[in-house]
């Protein structure tokens, strides 16, 4: 579509044409495209909503932190009576802080506070039983949320350096920079507010020929008046629209152009406070203006001239010159300052637009996090129900095997004749030195070890509980009998002072899976929507 506008405007406006007076229509363009921007500039500007601050899932995964960390830790940053320590550099010199602490402080004195006397915490600490754990329950607990806290801790930062390309895309300071574009003022008409006397101000057309600086100011609105203002004590000939007749000019306007002559030109740019003002349109807009700018002898035009001069005059040029616009093989066209107001507006409603759809998608995961790590509790305590209930098993079916084997014996022991205790292999075995009946049916030792043996290997390969606890030693720990799970050396380790089933390993590692998995889902979100900015 740009392209097509493009290619418009260069049809309808021949270089040839520059060496004819200004006439009817002659700035018909450009009054159509600078309207445009008049009205992007006064406009309501589009910024995009972005969602609620992340300070709560932060601050809930530090209290859960601080509720199962150690004494000595929260003692830190919270006093005896619970009050916060505020930060220091003596804390560096004499207690040996790193210094990036000074970063976390804030949100730790916070959390430590609150985990220790704020109701609605404990309440919530109590509910998902993070109040209920065990000792060596809390150090699992520690273990899976630094793991969360670690995952997730580049995620914050990121999130905190969105930010300033959030807050600096707000409406109100969109809205500086476009009104500056129009007006050259952050809020209000700034010089245009009132009539003022006829010179080197707005009211003086010499500005026309020398970039349309009021001051060092550049503006829409005195571009506005030297395209379509004339200085022949009466009104141009429909120079910048056939619709309707304006009656602004130089002579006529001499002590109120910025006012009076201003307001008449601005009838055909039809301002509405309420007209979408977005990014895309900007951008699209000043394309066309760079387009309508014509270059002679390295200075940039834009409106019609004959001689090389913007005077007012319709036999010289209803323009405004941009002296030396071409430097080199480059054009200023960036350095005008309404256009560089324009483009900080638009830059600022697309930074900011791609920043909260980053930070969205930051926040989801770090509620996602949140949830998960008011579940660890719960997730404990049901794998250490779950082991508990396998031991048990185990400890049931070895006694089960126990009394069949005494029972077995007790069959065995009872059969007198050497052809019943062989029916009887090969749970009985016969001892006799001959047939000759007697007490010679033995239970078969060597048949029940190999039925234990392959107990014992079944459980293995269906996942049952190898029962670590009952080693107390690191090297029968390191020993114990069956077949290791795949990746494992050995059934049973030596784990945080106990043996345990090397599979708890894995267990620690959930957490961080699940942490992973959050990184992933934002990294997947950012080449989902990069590109998509409205």
């Amino acid at each position: 579509m740009l392209v097509a506008l493009l290619i418009l405007v260069k049809l309808i406006h021949p270089a040839s044409a520059a060496a004819s007076d200004v006439a009817a229509g002659s700035n018909k363009r450009e009054h159509a495209v600078v309207c445009n921007l008049m009205q992007l500039a006064t406009g309501d500007p589009f910024v995009s909503g972005c969602p609620d601050d992340i300070s709560d899932e932060v601050m809930a995964l530090n209290v859960m932190n601080m509720s199962v960390a150690e004494e000595s830790w929260k003692s830190k940053f919270i006093g005896e009576s619970d009050a916060a320590l505020q930060w220091s550099q003596e804390l560096v010199t004499a207690k040996g802080y790193p210094e990036t602490w000074a970063n976390h402080w804030p949100v730790w004195t916070q959390a430590a506070k609150r985990a220790r006397s704020d109701e609605q915490t404990r309440h919530n600490l109590k509910e998902a039983q993070y109040s209920m754990l065990s000792p060596e329950e809390r150090k699992a607990a520690q273990q899976e949320l630094r793991a969360i806290l670690n995952a997730t801790a580049g995620l914050i930062e990121v999130a905190n350096n969105l930010k300033a390309e959030i807050s600096n895309g707000d409406k109100a300071k969109v809205k500086e920079f476009l009104n500056e574009a129009a007006y050259g003022a952050k809020t209000g008409k700034g010089n245009y507010e009132q009539a003022g006397e006829r010179g080197t101000g707005v009211n003086a057309k010499a500005t026309c020929n020398d970039g349309g600086k009021v001051g060092k100011q550049q503006t829409l609105a005195q571009v506005l008046i030297c395209l379509c203002a004339t200085d022949t004590g009466g009104p141009a000939e429909n120079v910048c629209t056939a619709v309707q007749e304006l009656t602004a000019d130089w002579t006529n306007n001499a002590a109120n152009m910025a006012t009076t002559g201003l307001t008449n030109i601005l009838t055909s740019c039809r301002l509405s406070e309420t007209k979408q003002t977005r990014p895309e349109a900007i951008y699209a807009a000043l394309s066309i203006v760079e387009a309508l700018i014509q270059v002679k002898a390295g200075d940039g035009y834009l409106g019609h001239t004959k001689t090389g001069q913007c005077t007012g005059s319709q036999s010289q040029g209803m323009c405004v010159k941009y002296a030396s616009y071409v430097t080199g093989d480059k054009a200023t066209f960036s350095q005008i300052e309404w256009v560089a107001k324009l483009l900080a507006a638009a830059d600022a409603m697309h930074r900011r637009h791609a920043a909260c759809i980053e930070y969205r998608n930051i926040k989801h995961s770090l509620t996602v996090a949140t949830a998960q790590a008011w579940h660890i509790p719960a997730s404990i305590k049901l794998r250490q129900v779950s082991g508990k209930k396998a031991a048990a098993d185990e400890n049931t079916n070895s006694k089960k095997s126990e009394a069949n084997k005494q029972q077995e014996n007790v069959e065995c022991k009872a059969i007198k004749q050497a052809a019943k205790c062989r029916e009887k292999q090969p749970t009985c075995e016969w001892k006799g030195k001959n047939d000759n009946d007697g007490e010679h049916c033995k239970l078969n030792e060597t048949n029940v070890s190999k039925q234990e043996s392959q107990a014992a290997t079944d459980g293995e390969t269906s996942g049952a509980d190898p029962n670590c606890g009952q080693y107390t030693d690191p090297d029968k720990c390191s020993k114990a009998p069956g077949k290791p799970k795949e990746g494992k050396k050995s059934v049973c380790g030596w784990i945080e002072g106990k043996c345990q089933d090397s599979s708890f390993l894995v267990n620690k590692q959930f957490a961080l899976s699940v942490a992973t998995a959050i990184v992933g889902f934002v990294e997947f979100y950012k080449i989902k929507n990069f590109g998509q900015f409205y």
